[in-house]
C-alpha cells in the first residue's frame, strides 16, 4: 500500500474471485480516497491455464499519476 500524491491510497495484492478453479487469482489494484472510500479498482492478468496465479507485491505511483506494479505470474507452465 502507498499513499498517493493527493492523500489517497493505492493498494495492490490479489483476488481469487475471478475464476471458477481453485488456485486461479488476478493481480488487484485498488484506489481509495484519504478516508478509505473506494474510488476504483482494476484486475490484471489472464487465464493461461487452470492454475494461473497473478499476484501484485509492491507498487509505486509514477510521475504521470499512474502506477507501476511488481509481482509474479505463475502457472503450470512456470513462474515469471
Amino acid at each position: 500500500m502507498v499513499e498517493t500524491s493527493d492523500g489517497g491510497y493505492a493498494i495492490v495484492g490479489y483476488t481469487e474471485s475471478f475464476g471458477s478453479d481453485v488456485g486461479t487469482s488476478r493481480c488487484w489494484l485498488i484506489r481509495t480516497d484519504s478516508i478509505g472510500t473506494l474510488q476504483w479498482d482494476q484486475t490484471y492478468g489472464g487465464m493461461v491455464d487452470q492454475w494461473d496465479m497473478d499476484t501484485g507485491y509492491s507498487l509505486v505511483e509514477t510521475s504521470d499519476g499512474g502506477y507501476a506494479i511488481a509481482g509474479t505470474h505463475s502457472s503450470t507452465l512456470g513462474t515469471y
